[in-house]
């Protein structure tokens, strides 16, 4: 793949201006090819549901372990630690939104550690929209429900409507089949959405160790929050853990590595814990400066 680059450099030095050389050469300064794989697991699990007879059934759909691997030219804004010629990106993205506020304790140049409060918003844990229907019309047909939500069913002339009046099943088994199942799902998306997000207050307490040289970095760090809040909320989690405590945690570890003046290699990685639901990802490669 070197000489590939250099050929195409050669043949632009030839063909154009130098000023049009100078611009390529400006172009591609501080860029790096890479190749990288990445992977991680998902929090997408798709409940799905069923109806036998009057009594409902659940399963889920999970989402493997995904990866991938990606290769291309990458020109970067620069961390202030990773010097001049750099070889891969700061810290890895983090979508889970949390709040903290902590005191930082020094234990040296390299690491410290730190003591705080941290603040987690999170949909209602627990909640069975399903469960509470069925509770409270001591478990009849669950399509009940469907009429309910709009839907109308002449089982005599065997014309099952939506909410719309279009023609959705000319049969009991395809209503139970097709229908209703996602008729369940909508209705269950529908009731969570009507409830408020839930806030987790939490102690925290980590430790952040970090290591830079002009050919080497390290970047580690860890959180445990062994204390949680109870609020008294319904859909607090200490309500499905018997009113006891429990440990979340989280951690991360960006490494990089310059083999010579061009070629590099780097690992990144992350991992949570957090109300018994786990997921990481990680990211691991090579990069070569062009120029």
């Amino acid at each position: 793949m070197k000489y590939v680059f250099l050929i195409l450099i050669f043949l632009a030095s030839c063909a154009a201006p130098k000023k049009c050389c100078s611009q390529v050469k400006k172009a591609f300064k501080f860029s790096t090819f890479y190749v990288a794989a990445n992977g991680g697991t998902s929090l997408s699990d798709e409940d799905i549901y069923s109806v036998d007879g009057s009594t409902l059934v659940y399963d889920t759909i999970f989402t493997p372990y995904d990866y991938s691997l990606t290769m291309g030219i990458r020109k970067i804004k620069r961390f202030n630690y990773e010097g001049s010629t750099p070889f891969k990106d700061g810290f890895a993205d983090i979508e889970y939104f949390e709040s903290t506020q902590r005191l930082r304790l020094n234990g040296n140049k390299k690491l410290s550690f730190n003591l705080g409060a941290v603040q987690r918003l999170a949909e209602p844990y627990g909640y069975d929209p399903l469960e509470e229907w069925a509770f409270d019309n001591n478990r009849i047909h669950y399509t009940c429900l469907a009429i309910e939500e709009g839907y109308n069913v002449d089982v005599y002339e065997s014309e099952y409507k939506d909410p719309n009046g279009n023609i959705v099943a000319t049969s009991s088994e395809v209503w139970n089949e097709v229908v209703m199942p996602e008729m369940l799902k909508d209705y269950v998306e529908k009731k969570r959405s009507e409830l408020d997000n839930q806030w987790q207050y939490s102690l925290v307490v980590g430790f952040d160790f970090y290591h830079y040289k002009k050919n080497f970095w390290l970047h580690t760090w860890g959180n445990l929050m062994p204390y949680h809040y109870d609020d008294g909320g319904q859909f607090s989690y200490h309500n499905f853990n018997n009113g006891e405590q429990w440990y979340d945690y989280s951690g991360g570890l960006i490494f990089g590595y310059k083999l010579n003046k061009n070629l590099g290699c780097f690992v990144e990685g992350k991992y949570n814990k957090y109300w018994n639901k786990e997921w990481y990802d990680f990211k691991a490669g090579i990069n070569y400066i062009i120029f």
